[in-house]
């Protein structure tokens, strides 16, 4: 997922924005992935619930019984007071469980692919062999494009490298994958951000840095409508302080995946679609009565799938 990259997702990623000219800004909204061009993406309810494309296309070879079956025992974990409905917070934080474990194994299928030796750890040749094709020699250029990006990485290696051994383990690689949704990591995503955005070097993103160089409506000098609506997330959401400028804990915050959000317009979207008698809970019965939604079975084949990574739940 645009994991959740899904999501990724909850994800807002702009930490290669350069101030470039751009069209559209990339601020997603927490259920962005659940609709492709207007049409309701059915596979995405699938992979979230579950916990991953694997195990949603699984389920697509199941026979109805066995997809049933399967979903029974996913129930109980669901329901965690074990009182036989699955309120809205119950299935808030299932999915918020799913799309992290979705991010961890993401980062650990990377990590497979980047092990050149396989030993289970990266070293910073390796990530460089792999990524760049050549470990860069001491003293490279880094004022080029190319070697701010290898600056940057090294940068970003170094300190996911907790214990500062030379390697990166599957949880340190966690950190160096995906550093947005790992606190520890908040210094050196802002120090990113920073460089990418803040062109006047004064240690904050002021609007016009935020919205960066756009192009007028064709034919008028008119700002494409998309400039409005992020000048008012700046205000209203993003400068919490109201000081006309993102610096801090406001950068980190505003690009660190939202898991909670994304999982609560999931959870109100699977609860709208199965709840039958309206009382905002769901009961077995419910959910299996519309097994299609969570799951689907040999009977329901979908074409497209939200994002590369994957998660199996265990013992279903």
């Amino acid at each position: 997922m645009q994991t959740f990259q899904i999501i990724c997702c909850v994800l807002v990623g702009m930490l290669s924005l350069t101030g470039a000219r751009r069209e559209k800004p990339d601020n997603p909204s927490p259920d962005a992935d659940h609709y492709d061009d207007g049409t309701h993406n059915e596979e995405y309810d699938h992979e979230v619930f579950l916990g991953g494309e694997k195990a949603a296309k699984e389920f697509e070879v199941l026979t109805e019984e066995e997809s049933k079956r399967r979903l029974t025992v996913i129930l109980k974990k669901v329901d965690t007071n074990n009182d036989t409905f699955i309120d809205k917070e119950e299935l808030t934080n299932w999915v918020v469980g799913s799309l992290k474990k979705i991010d961890n194994y993401n980062a650990e299928e990377r990590l497979k692919v980047q092990d050149r030796n396989g030993d289970g750890k990266l070293t910073w040749e390796e990530y460089n062999l792999h990524v760049f094709g050549y470990m860069p020699a001491k003293g490279h250029d880094t004022k080029s494009e190319y070697g701010k990006d290898v600056k940057r990485a090294e940068r970003t290696f170094n300190v996911a490298d907790k214990n500062q051994d030379g390697f990166l383990d599957s949880e340190e690689y966690l950190s160096f994958n995906n550093p947005r949704a790992v606190k520890e990591m908040e210094p050196i995503v802002i120090e990113q951000l920073l460089d990418n955005m803040d062109w006047n070097h004064d240690g904050a993103v002021a609007l016009d840095e935020f919205l960066g160089d756009y192009f007028n409506v064709p034919g008028t000098n008119q700002a494409p409508a998309w400039v409005a609506e992020e000048s008012e997330l700046f205000r209203t959401q993003l400068d919490k302080n109201g000081d006309g400028y993102l610096r801090g804990s406001e950068l980190f915050d505003w690009v660190r995946p939202d898991y909670a959000a994304t999982a609560q317009f999931e959870a109100d979207h699977l609860i709208k679609q199965a709840d039958a008698n309206k009382d905002r809970m769901l009961t077995e019965e419910e959910v299996l009565n519309k097994y299609r939604i969570f799951a689907g079975s040999r009977a329901t084949h979908f074409g497209r799938h939200i994002r590369d990574k994957t998660f199996v739940h265990e013992e279903l």
